[in-house]
């Protein structure tokens, strides 16, 4: 932020034009929000606490472990965190495989 002051007041004093001010502001003001984002979800991630998880199944998702994936959002790409959990015993399977199999199948698969 300051550094964006820094230039702002730089190019003020040397007569800078509009679109040369809001090139910049495009640049490094898309870059600070950015930043900004990734650091409010940063905390976010800090601040998350384990909790009991039950499945609509009755089964306890008692290992947790950490992820994280990208995302695009309207100032760029940044990254989350998040706790995932899973019932114990279980390996990981992707979403499709546990939507499309059934129950006895895919706990033949993770034993």
């Amino acid at each position: 932020m300051d550094k964006i002051i820094e230039q702002l007041l730089a190019m003020a004093d040397e007569g800078a034009t509009a679109d040369a001010v809001s090139q910049l502001l495009a640049k490094d003001g898309t870059a600070l929000l950015r930043d900004l984002m990734q650091g409010y979800f940063d905390r976010r991630a800090e601040q998350e606490r384990r909790v009991k998880v039950v499945g609509a199944d009755g089964i306890e998702r008692s290992e947790v472990r950490t992820a994280s994936r990208r995302i695009e959002t309207p100032v760029g790409e940044i990254e989350v965190k998040r706790l995932l959990y899973q019932a114990q015993g279980w390996k990981d399977l992707p979403r499709s495989t546990l939507h499309w199999a059934s129950r006895r199948e895919v706990h033949a698969r993770c034993t």
